[in-house]
């Protein structure tokens, strides 16, 4: 996913931020805090939100309406990206 998002040509917000949405409703943390920085939960009247708390992923959830630090590991350094 790092490196996609490094390809200016990728678009995480390409259809109406499907990346994002599914990656919430697999609870997967870490690809959606990647992809929050180019692409809205909000797309698709917040589908996104609602399929993670749906799924009972409430971090990943959370994380999508600003009530959580998203912690991403890069190569060589922990970052927290704060929404």
């Amino acid at each position: 996913v790092k490196a996609l998002l490094a390809d200016d040509r990728a678009d995480p917000a390409a259809e109406e931020s499907a990346a994002l949405r599914f990656a919430s409703r697999n609870g997967n943390f870490e690809v959606v805090a990647l992809l929050l920085e180019r692409s809205s939960p909000a797309a698709m009247d917040n589908w996104a939100v609602k399929w993670a708390a749906q799924n009972a992923h409430t971090d990943t959830a959370e994380l999508m309406l600003g009530k959580k630090d998203a912690v991403c590991s890069t190569s060589d350094r922990i970052e927290t990206v704060r929404l």
